[in-house]
């Protein structure tokens, strides 16, 4: 079912504002932010995570609340600019 992390782990980390949304399936950590969002929604707006996310999810995949937890490299505030792109362009 995958590896749940603790809520020790993750106590230094802090919810995305406006990109935490309680009802959506995929957490998404860059540097200490972490981004709640919609797989689906993700999959059909960006073809790199459609690609990543039509995979299925590995057995010991690392889980936070349940669901899939991903690592980016990337900044979190390019992140954020990203998400924000695909989320509230239209």
């Amino acid at each position: 079912m995958g590896i749940e992390t603790s809520s020790a782990a993750t106590a230094n980390l802090t919810h995305a504002e406006g990109l935490w949304f309680e009802d959506c399936g995929l957490i998404i950590q860059a540097e200490t932010t972490l981004f709640r969002i919609s797989r689906d929604f993700l999959a059909m707006r960006s073809p790199v995570f459609a690609d990543m996310l039509s995979m299925p999810t590995p057995k010991d995949a690392e889980m936070i609340e349940g669901c899939p937890f991903v690592r980016l490299p990337d900044a979190a505030q390019d992140i954020t600019y990203f998400l924000k792109a695909l989320i509230y362009s239209e």
